[in-house]
């Protein structure tokens, strides 16, 4: 899982490939000098870059120089020096103490008569021709002084001549004899790229933190454009444009729920009254209940385009008091009609909190519908009012199971088919809620039942 996150980084992204660069590019200056000897070797002796083999071979015979139980120093032909030799069958190789003179053990004893007395062995670094055994030619010789992890010696070679593999080995020992340096730079860029880059993506952070915070009440923020870095911009003009988008849509929407609800008012009205008409049977008390209902639920929804409009209306001063208790007035009689009670507790006014008169209002009027149509008869419904501003509404019907207190807030839930209701009024109430500052849940009530809570800020809280 690490992994996966860190190859989703783009810090971690950007870092890889900057190190990467560093490396490709050492690399390439590495094989540039290498060429530019070749080249400058080559246009002043157009044979002698047979001095890389000379290197090659020095080289190895170092690696080949091991102390023994003695604490002499000798010559043991590594197996890389062995399979030199046999690709060079005239390379021959000595080693000197540079301090004495003396030959090591192992030396060829070709190369160790010419120089071990010879003054030029306090030199860095010779060149000079000796003769070949058995033979009247002489070959290149190389004698180059080296410190190697026992001490400094003069390394001789000759026979020696060019492969193109010595190249390869000239820039590995390159790279080899540069590792030391080049590691801690390394990892020291690369620390100061990853600090760089984390604050670098410090304001695309901010900006996300915006964004999580843009929900349905707040589609008219936009994220800022200028606080992010310029390759990030257009993607979060896109994010504004999509938000754009979205808040016109929603507006439509909120337009029609509106519209409709202001239209289905009026009927809803005359309905009501016709329905009061009637004589008083239990048709009749069963068309008021479910006209009452319908008539909340618009009501909820002209409050929540109302808040939507004009946010401000969601703050006003209400008396919490006197609003609750004039919707349990309103709703005594439908109740009583229903073979039902119901009982207020509380302060009747006077108990003053945030909120909107209209939207509390409505909701009040759902949850005392579902209370009645939930009460069985003879029963009593009891709503409560606390002074922390908190309104109970409980009834002692079947109650509400516990796996399903979140889903009946959803718009359109119903447990099955039968159940009667749309699925709107507690998600309409849950919304106004939200959007009035407060909050709307569902407990147990001890015995059995439903019992319905708001709790509204207060004016200490606001």
């Amino acid at each position: 899982m690490r992994l996966r996150l860190f190859s989703r980084s783009l810090a971690a992204r950007l870092t890889l490939v900057s190190v990467i660069g560093i490396l490709v590019g050492l690399t390439l200056v590495d094989a540039g000098l290498i060429a530019a000897q070749l080249y400058e070797a080559a246009r002043s002796e157009p044979h002698s870059w047979s001095y890389l083999g000379a290197q090659t071979a020095q080289q190895l015979v170092v690696k080949s120089l091991v102390r023994t139980a003695e604490g002499i120093v000798e010559i043991r032909p590594a197996p890389d020096l062995g399979r030199l030799t046999a690709d060079m069958p005239n390379l021959r190789y000595a080693v000197f103490d540079q301090s004495t003179g003396e030959a090591l053990r192992g030396s060829s004893a070709g190369l160790t008569l010419p120089l071990q007395f010879s003054n030029s062995l306090k030199s860095v670094s010779i060149d000079f021709l000796s003769p070949e055994k058995g033979t009247e030619n002489a070959s290149e010789t190389t004698a180059t002084s080296i410190n190697t992890p026992l001490g400094t010696y003069v390394v001789a070679v000759s026979g020696f001549g060019f492969r193109w593999a010595d190249v390869f080995f000239d820039f590995s020992s390159d790279l080899s004899r540069l590792a030391p340096q080049l590691i801690p730079i390394i990892l020291i860029v690369i620390g100061f790229l990853w600090f760089g880059l984390r604050r670098s993506m410090a304001p695309l952070r901010k900006v996300a933190q915006q964004a999580r915070e843009i929900d349905l009440r707040s589609l008219d923020q936009r994220l800022p454009e200028s606080e992010v870095p310029t390759e990030i911009e257009p993607f979060v003009s896109a994010v504004n444009n999509a938000l754009t988008s979205l808040e016109a849509g929603i507006q439509r929407e909120r337009r029609f729920g509106a519209n409709a609800a202001h239209e289905l008012r009026t009927p809803i009205a005359i309905l009501i009254a016709l329905v009061e008409t009637m004589p008083s049977d239990a048709v009749s008390k069963e068309l008021k209940r479910h006209l009452s209902q319908l008539q909340s639920i618009v009501e909820q929804l002209l409050a929540s385009a109302r808040i939507a409009r004009s946010p401000s209306q969601a703050a006003d001063l209400v008396d919490l008091a006197a609003t609750v208790f004039a919707k349990v007035s309103d709703y005594t009689p439908l109740v009583m009609e229903n073979g039902r009670h119901i009982v207020f507790e509380g302060p009747t006014s006077g108990l003053m909190a945030k909120g909107n008169i209209r939207a509390i209002d409505s909701i009040v009027g759902n949850l005392l519908d579902n209370a009645l149509r939930a009460e069985p008869a003879g029963g009593a419904v009891l709503v409560s009012i606390n002074y922390d501003a908190t309104v109970s509404i409980i009834d002692h019907g079947e109650g509400v199971p516990l796996e399903d207190r979140e889903k009946i807030f959803e718009p359109f839930w119903r447990k099955n088919e039968n159940t009667v209701g749309t699925g709107l009024g507690l998600a309409i109430a849950k919304e106004l809620m939200e959007k009035i500052g407060g909050r709307i849940w569902v407990e147990d009530t001890p015995g059995g039942g439903a019992t319905f809570k708001l709790s509204f800020p207060d004016l200490d809280k606001a």
